[in-house]
């Protein structure tokens, strides 16, 4: 994506059919997002999820046991927070604004300050992105390159990362599930370093991680060298200390 031209017309087609693409995937009753979700359900309002993902897998998982999300973390349900945005992120033209066939080159943002639905389903965010009112726009997420650049309605996306930093700040303990140290993604390492709290990482290949944790003093770190799948009830257990 860092190749990709700074021109709506190749960059809004990607942006698209990546949504399109990432929220076509489904939970099974038996996932690990649904397992882990029921193990904490009583706990999930003193929880706050984030990932970094663009699908819609937690979304699912929450909704199979009834639970509302709030993006927002306005206590209108479980606290989820998407840092680079979302495949179900749609942003919305006010009535009587079309636009069709606009370039814009070498760039920032290409539209800013829309609202934004978050919309429940691939069949929706497919049905919006061939709607051809929404030619010239795409789904609020942040490109997948260094820089993590957002095209559309990046103040969204700012929000969310803001949010994200004053949620760890105030966090006892922070649980990274396969989340690798990546140096340029400073918004999503710097509150936890700034924060120090407990930190439990999960990952079976969690040498960058943890050299990243050695490097700024993080001296509360528990390592379970796991998948996602066969880590649930360690999760679990490390959570429920805390609370």
């Amino acid at each position: 994506m860092a190749t990709v031209d700074n021109d709506s017309r190749v960059i809004n087609p990607l942006q698209k059919e990546l949504a399109c693409y990432l929220s076509s995937f489904t939970v099974a009753p038996d996932n690990a997002y649904v397992r882990l979700c029921m193990k904490l359900r009583n706990s999930l309002a003193q929880i706050t999820i984030v990932t970094l993902n663009y699908d819609l897998l937690i979304e699912q998982a929450l909704q199979m046991h009834g639970l509302d999300i709030d993006y927002n973390c306005s206590n209108a349900g479980v606290n989820l927070i998407k840092p680079h945005g979302s495949s179900n992120f749609l942003p919305e033209l006010p009535r009587g604004m079309s636009f069709s066939g606009s370039t814009m080159v070498s760039c920032g943002a290409f539209f800013e300050g829309l609202p934004t639905n978050a919309v429940g389903s691939h069949e929706e965010v497919k049905s919006w992105c061939l709607d051809d009112r929404n030619s010239d726009l795409s789904p609020v997420l942040a490109m997948y390159a260094e820089g993590k650049r957002v095209v559309i309605n990046p103040r969204t996306i700012l929000a969310a990362q803001n949010e994200y930093s004053k949620r760890i700040a105030s966090s006892e303990l922070v649980v990274l599930v396969g989340v690798r140290y990546v140096p340029h993604d400073n918004h999503i390492w710097d509150p936890i370093s700034e924060r120090m709290p407990k930190l439990l990482i999960v990952d079976p290949y969690p040498l960058g991680t943890t050299s990243w944790a050695d490097a700024n003093g993080l001296s509360d770190v528990i390592v379970i060298k796991k998948g996602f799948e066969d880590s649930v009830w360690d999760i679990k257990k490390a959570v429920q200390k805390v609370l």
